[in-house]
């Protein structure tokens, strides 16, 4: 139970200490999670660059954004819960997220290891690259 207590300690320590841009670019991830869940294609969509390119955890390859709008209603949750590991800002225009995910789907839970790259582009941020990995290493959409 100590080893949680640090773990949820440090963690919050790190996020009070975030930039402007690093809140930006996490307030981008909570938005993903709450667009999802309220089935706000169009929003969760404009989060995403037309350029990305990442890696999905339920796909065999890397993939763009087209075929994220074509998972939308596999990775919709009905709850989840975020736990932030790291938020960090490179130059004034990139940020690297990391981060677990806790969701539930189809009374499957599911939790994931996901990291995105934020990039400001004018004066929104979205995400340019990403990778996501089941925590016990599979690629199911539900375990």
């Amino acid at each position: 139970m100590k080893p949680i207590i640090v773990a949820l300690l440090l963690t919050t320590c790190a996020l009070a200490q975030q930039t402007a841009n690093e809140k930006a670019a996490w307030q981008g991830e909570e938005n993903y999670w709450r667009y999802l869940k309220a089935g706000d294609k169009a929003s969760f969509m404009a989060l995403w660059s037309d350029r990305f390119t990442g890696w999905p955890r339920m796909e065999s390859a890397p993939t763009g954004k087209q075929r994220i709008g074509e998972l939308v209603p596999a990775i919709t949750p009905t709850d989840y819960k975020l736990t932030p590991l790291s938020v960090r800002e490179y130059g004034n225009e990139i940020v690297i997220t990391f981060y677990r995910v806790t969701s539930t789907s189809n009374a499957a839970t599911l939790t994931a290891r996901i990291t995105h790259t934020w990039m400001r582009n004018g004066d929104k941020w979205q995400i340019i690259g990403g990778m996501s990995a089941s925590e016990d290493g599979g690629t199911a959409l539900n375990k």
